[in-house]
């Protein structure tokens, strides 16, 4: 990237399907550019009113993109609106891959994926996946030979003030709180049950509370499948991902719902079976995780 300051352009959305951590951790290293000097814009689709208020008030430009367009008229609209040449575009979206990547490089000098599942090719200079456990090999042959990869908590986006947090509670022995926290949207209540399996009395077992915290960073990859879905393999979730016929519009169940509404139902009833594996996982996850927190009471 150039060491002066430049223009920051992140691609991301958040609603109640998608959650919201993909455009808070954008909004995380976009603060951190904009103290820098840089000037940032977002991307998105479909912001929820709450979200699109804090956007318009902070030093973001917001540049909100129709839901129903598809990717051409997309990067038509981005060209249009941005006030100045991009320096870096950051993506930050489970169904956004290499296409969007390379259509991107007419307007971005620069190109930036933010990771978690390490389950597609990303055409980009640069990625990062904050996660621990996921290793630079983990994505040879889904980025350029030529990309550089940021793996690890090392390069966790966190806002300031949470790691000013980590320093303090560093000097304290025993775990007197914890915070159960899922997503910015938790439609199935998940976050209450793990919650309410943690007891007044909490132990000083550091290692349990660490336990926990692997396993609930390991809940959104059980909703992934290594098939994929069917006729397109590149995308792994099986809960939402692109419809065939709503661009980049999130599609709930979507090996489900379009095997039903294409008249394919022998596809459907195989999808459905997939989709309850995956919340089977889910669930003996969670279980395991409020099993966890059950031991720090007793």
């Amino acid at each position: 990237m150039n060491q002066a300051p430049g223009h920051a352009l992140f691609r991301a959305d958040a609603s109640p399907d998608v959650g919201t951590g993909h455009l808070v951790r954008c909004r995380t290293l976009a603060a951190e550019l904009e103290r820098r000097g840089w000037t940032t814009t977002l991307a998105s689709r479909d912001l929820p009113p709450e979200l699109r208020h804090s956007v318009r008030g902070s030093e973001m430009t917001l540049i909100e993109l129709d839901a129903t367009s598809d990717a051409e008229a997309e990067h038509a609209v981005i060209a249009e609106r941005i006030a100045r040449p991009v320096t870096v575009a950051v993506v930050d979206h489970y169904a956004i891959g290499a296409d969007w990547q390379r259509a991107a490089g007419a307007w971005a000098e620069r190109l930036m994926a933010i990771d978690d599942l390490a389950d597609r090719f990303q055409a980009v200079d640069l990625l990062l996946n904050q996660n621990p456990g996921p290793g630079p090999s983990r994505y040879r042959g889904l980025v350029p030979p030529a990309a550089r990869i940021l793996a690890g908590p090392t390069y966790a986006l966190v806002r300031p003030e949470f790691a000013a947090m980590r320093l303090r509670a560093r000097n304290k022995r025993a775990v007197q709180r914890i915070l159960v926290f899922l997503s910015g949207t938790d439609p199935h209540d998940v976050t209450r049950r793990a919650a309410e399996a943690a007891t007044a009395r909490l132990a000083t077992s550091e290692d349990i509370v660490k336990a926990v915290n692997a396993r609930l960073m390991q809940s959104e990859r059980e909703l992934t499948d290594q098939g994929g879905l069917p006729g397109r393999p590149w995308y792994r979730h099986l809960l939402y991902a692109p419809g065939v016929e709503t661009g980049y519009g999130a599609k709930t169940m979507p090996g489900a719902r379009e095997g039903i509404e294409q008249g394919r139902y022998a596809e459907a009833e195989h999808e459905i079976a997939r989709i309850a594996d995956a919340l089977q996982r889910e669930v003996r996850l969670v279980d395991a995780a409020a099993g966890e927190l059950e031991r720090l009471g007793k």
